[in-house]
């Protein structure tokens, strides 16, 4: 559904804040989310089984897959912002598929859907999801007016001002606590 009405807001709307992205590298971005949610998903369901062992190993996973595939396609590869997208999927991919593996030898095939649930689930889901999105526009809106004005590059490079300044600003808030 997420993937979906980005979709219809991408072809329906200009992108206002995706400037010089090709749409090939945005659907890479965009298949990376249901492998993400997967290993979300699963990991509670490690979680909730007291497996934490497999839960920090898909992390673990993920974490040394990203980097591992980052240092091959942006390093040796010079392959920029799609190498290091790519990078992600792949590291996302295996690590749902980790996950998978580790969820079906707890429970074994076949699985079913309570559709009831379900349907509670999403309906309290989506009232979330519109939270979030108000909370990051909220924090992000900054990031997002800079994006319509300037290039990537220059957003980038403030982001990861702002990010560090406030890391910095950890610092005397752990002396205080």
């Amino acid at each position: 559904l997420l993937v979906g009405f980005f979709l219809l807001f991408y072809f329906l709307c200009p992108p206002l804040f995706i400037k010089n992205i090709g749409l090939s590298v945005i659907l890479l971005a965009l298949g990376i989310l249901p492998f993400f949610l997967m290993i979300q998903i699963f990991s509670s369901i490690l979680q909730t089984q007291e497996k934490i062992r497999q839960m920090n190993a898909v992390s673990i996973a993920q974490s040394v897959g990203a980097l591992t595939s980052i240092i091959i396609f942006v390093f040796l590869l010079h392959q920029g912002v799609p190498g290091v997208i790519l990078s992600y999927f792949i590291a996302n991919l295996f690590s749902a598929l980790l996950a998978i593996n580790f969820v079906f030898r707890i429970s074994p095939w076949p699985w079913y859907f309570n559709f009831k649930l379900l349907k509670e689930l999403v309906a309290d889901g989506v009232k979330l999801h519109v939270g979030v999105i108000a909370v990051f526009l909220f924090l992000k809106i900054d990031q997002l007016m800079l994006s319509y004005y300037k290039q990537n590059a220059s957003v980038g490079y403030y982001t990861i001002s702002v990010s560090l300044s406030e890391i910095l600003l950890l610092i005397p808030l752990a002396i205080q606590n």
